[in-house]
């Protein structure tokens, strides 16, 4: 029982900015909403390549409750390729 479920795990922009991606915007609220999914549920992970952090401190406001877990991060410039130039 040490299992933990956590929902999302993406950037914490929630790639809005696509209109495709709007039902992605306060994902982990939506999913909170429900009681029986939000019994099960730890909390949710992002990524920090990208958005407003604000986004953290709404999700915590609302859900105190739950974890926000940081699955991927890095520095320096990712989209250039400098990382993946050094990954083999």
């Amino acid at each position: 029982t040490d299992t933990k479920i956590i929902v999302y795990d993406h950037n914490y922009d929630y790639d809005y900015s696509n209109p495709e991606n709007s039902d992605q915007l306060q994902y982990p609220l939506k999913i909170y909403a429900d009681d029986i999914a939000a019994s099960y549920i730890a909390g949710a992970a992002y990524h920090n390549y990208g958005g407003d952090k604000n986004e953290l401190r709404r999700i915590h406001k609302e859900r105190p409750d739950k974890a926000l877990i940081f699955t991927e991060t890095s520095i320096g410039s990712w989209m250039k390729g400098i990382i993946s130039q050094n990954v083999y």
